[in-house]
Formats: structure tokens, sequence, C-alpha cells
């Protein structure tokens, strides 16, 4: 048979990072809250303090446990469900009974009665939670997924509501869809001082979950369907100029078919074309030259100059290094050589 939790040492839970080890500390916390405000010592706003740290921790345990601990469980145990089933039935009476305390106010004498009671039935359920559904999680985990489950039911606790809701189903996914709205709104009355009356609370936390919710869909929709900027004026002028410049090459350039290129094959002479010569072929003779040798035009800049061919356009094959270039490619404010 295996033991309770609250008798294994922490090597034995899995480590401080398993979900047993968790448990038991959330456990000895709210068993230390519960015995500070039973022994009536410090003031009434002190005590109330106390307790919502209690009633906080209460049922963002509580929600974690039926968001993650308790599906696996049924998932895993053949009994998963009868062992479930007891727990959320007094996770539920908790619930009920808090939300009377709420409504009757700290002034009643009901409230001191009413808390009793509900601090009973959590000491319950923490020993049905250390001695059968925890052992019964220890037998079917190894260390490793005990550790996963430790880090996903964090997780869950840190974002709970942490308010009663008895309106809100034990199992998910109705709760887990319930739960973000709700733990927005029990945050937003958490910021509240411990004094103030739970009407007033609730209707600030309405109105403020109210305000955060409207800001937070005015600005999902406008990032939506926000218009694209227009770019600045200096943002313009550097796009024109680098079409321009890549369009337009100006200063020093290579010529398109390189320096070591060979010439292109003489062309054989027709009748009708006697002393004449093409555009391209006077252009590349002008370019062109044997290797290491540099020309000049008139201007006295020289024809080559860093040494590279200028990338070619997207979308169109590089030239070929034997075909002459076009006119537009020809360098400018250079005819040629002098003659």
């Amino acid at each position: 048979m295996t033991l309770s939790i609250a008798e294994q040492s922490v090597e034995q839970l899995g480590g401080e990072a398993s979900v047993l080890a968790r448990q038991r500390r959330d456990h000895a916390e709210l068993e230390r809250l519960m015995r500070r405000y039973e022994s009536g010592g410090g003031s009434s706003d002190e005590r109330q303090r106390v307790l919502r740290d209690l009633v906080q921790l209460t049922f963002s345990h509580a929600f974690a446990e039926e968001t993650v601990l308790w599906p696996a469980l049924r998932r895993l145990a053949p009994d998963g469900e009868a062992l479930t089933a007891r727990v959320e039935d007094e996770h539920q009476r908790i619930n009920d009974l808090v939300t009377e305390m709420e409504r009757v106010g700290a002034d009643d004498p009901l409230h001191d009665e009413l808390a009793a009671e509900a601090f009973a039935l959590i000491r319950q359920d923490i020993r049905d939670e250390e001695d059968l559904l925890l052992p019964r999680l220890q037998e079917l985990l190894d260390r490793a997924r005990l550790r996963r489950l430790g880090s996903a039911w964090e997780t869950v606790r840190r974002t709970a509501p942490t308010r009663p809701h008895p309106a809100v189903p034990r199992r998910p996914p109705g709760n887990a869809l319930l739960g973000v709205p709700l733990s927005a709104l029990d945050r937003a009355r958490d910021l509240l001082p411990a004094g103030v009356g739970s009407l007033a609370g609730r209707r600030f936390a309405v109105a403020a979950a109210c305000l955060g919710a409207a800001w937070a869909l005015t600005r999902a929709v406008r990032r939506r369907h926000r218009r694209p900027r227009r770019p600045s004026a200096v943002t313009r002028l550097t796009r024109l100029a680098r079409h321009v410049r890549g369009a337009y090459p100006y200063g020093r350039r290579t010529c398109t078919t390189g320096l070591t290129a060979p010439p292109p094959p003489p062309r054989r002479a027709s009748p009708h074309s006697a002393g004449r010569q093409t555009p391209g072929a006077a252009a590349h003779s002008l370019c062109v030259a044997a290797p290491g040798v540099r020309r000049t035009g008139r201007c006295g800049r020289r024809v080559s100059g860093r040494g590279r061919r200028p990338a070619p356009r997207r979308g169109r094959p590089p030239r070929c290094a034997s075909r002459p270039p076009r006119r537009r490619r020809l360098p400018r404010r250079c005819p040629g050589p002098r003659r």
C-alpha cells in the first residue's frame, strides 16, 4: 500500500519540481493560514487580509487541480472517476460556503460559523488528496512525468481565478474556457483593500474588466484593419536614389563583358554592308581591351573601375560575356578613345 504523501520525503515524491511536492507545500500554507485566522490575534483588517490570502490560494489551487490533475487521473486510473468525483463535490461545497461568507459580510455573526465549516471542508479535502488521489497518481507516473505535470499545474495555478464561482463547472472544457475572463475579473477585485465591501468591489472589478476588454478589442481591431503608413520624405528620397542608381549607374563602372573577355568573332563581310559596322560591335570595340590594358576616353575617366560585373536584374538571365552591351549600358559622358 502506498504511503500518504504527507509521510514521504521530497526525494520520494520526485523532487522539488514534482507535482506531489508542490501540492504538499500548498497544503502546508493553507493549514498555516487557517490556524492564523482561527487564533483571533490581530486587528479586524489583519484577519480580513489573512482570509483573503487563504481564499485566493484555495481557489487557484483547486482550479489547477480540476484543470490539470484530475483529468489525467481519470484518463490513467480505472477508479479515477469515483476518486475525482468525491473531491469535486467538496470543492463545490467550499465554493458555496465562501460565496455565502462574502454575501453576509465580516460583521455578521454567521460569518465565523461559515468560516469554520469551510475550514473543516478544506482540511477534509487535503486529507483525501494526500491519502487517496495523489498516491494513486504517484503509482501511475514516473518521476519525469510528475515533474512535467507539476510545471503545467503551477502555470495554471498562477493564472487561475482567485474567487469562488459556484456556477462554473468543475471539469474541462467548461472551467478552462470560463477561467480566463474570471481570472481577470478576480485579479481586478484583488487590487482593492481588504476592508472594501463585496458589492463595491464587484462593481469596480466589473467596470475595470469591461474597460480592459474594450481596450484589448479595440487594439486588436486596429491592428487587423490598420492602413499601411506612408513612408516619410527621407525614406522616399532614399528609395528613389537607390532606384536611379541601380537603373543608371554613374561614376566608374566596369564593362558588362569584363576586361578579360575575348573579342567577338569577326563577322563575315557582306557586299551590302561593306565598310559599315553595327552599333553593338562598335560599342564593344570601345570597351573591350586586351588583358591588363586599360582604355580611357576623351574625359580621361577609366572605363574599367571596380573590377566586378554589376549584378543582373531579378527575373532576367545574366548577360553573355561575348554579347555586345546595349546602348543604355554605355559609359556616360565617355564617347570613346581620342583620335
